[in-house]
């Protein structure tokens, strides 16, 4: 189970938030802590993870169910499930966790004390996570940055994989979040996620 794993090897100062998705909306979420509440709920289907590293900053990361492929001739991605079901995606799944972490970004950047920053003082970045997938069968389209896909292979490293996206997404040296940062973080996740407390 890879939330599982995540939590498992990640340092105890790392907070991660999971979200089960339905109908493109982010529903039913809560908080995993490190004593792995509420992983009975867990679906390897399509779910989002948000986790926050003080010392590093925030990533979102989608997870896909099945095996993923991209289709040149038709330019569009599909997941291939094991019970043989295939789902074609018209839009391009890093083109939607794009607009997310977008979207995510501009909330935090509404309330204190990020409110009166000129930008977000702390690094954002999105990976696409495909525990079913091997990158080495995926003919990828132009300008896919094949970081930000973790495969099979990535996954079985999930702390190196996790540092080296932070890696690629940081442009300025990063001050490691404080009290006041992780509370606004806490804030606006728990509006735009639904998430419930730790605990709740």
């Amino acid at each position: 189970m890879l939330a599982k794993s995540l939590i498992s090897q990640l340092d105890s100062s790392v907070e991660v938030y999971h979200s089960f998705k339905c109908d493109d909306n982010l529903l039913n979420s809560e908080q995993i802590s490190t004593e792995s509440r509420g992983l009975t709920r867990y679906r390897d289907a399509a779910d989002q993870i948000v986790i926050i590293d003080p010392a590093n900053g925030m990533l979102l990361l989608d997870l896909k169910g099945g095996s993923l492929s991209y289709l040149e001739e038709a330019d569009c991605w599909e997941q291939v499930f094991d019970n043989g079901r295939v789902r074609r995606m018209n839009k391009s799944p890093f083109d939607q966790l794009s607009r997310k972490m977008c979207a995510l970004m501009e909330k935090m950047g509404k309330i204190k004390p990020f409110s009166e920053m000129e930008r977000l003082p702390f690094a954002c970045g999105y990976a696409l996570v495909s525990p079913h997938s091997n990158k080495e069968n995926i003919a990828f389209p132009m300008g896919t940055h094949l970081e930000l896909l973790w495969d099979a292979a990535k996954c079985k490293d999930l702390k190196r994989s996790i540092q080296s996206v932070f890696d690629l997404w940081r442009r300025d040296f990063h001050v490691p979040l404080g009290t006041t940062e992780m509370e606004g973080v806490r804030k606006v996740l728990l509006s735009y996620l639904g998430l419930l407390p730790d605990g709740g």
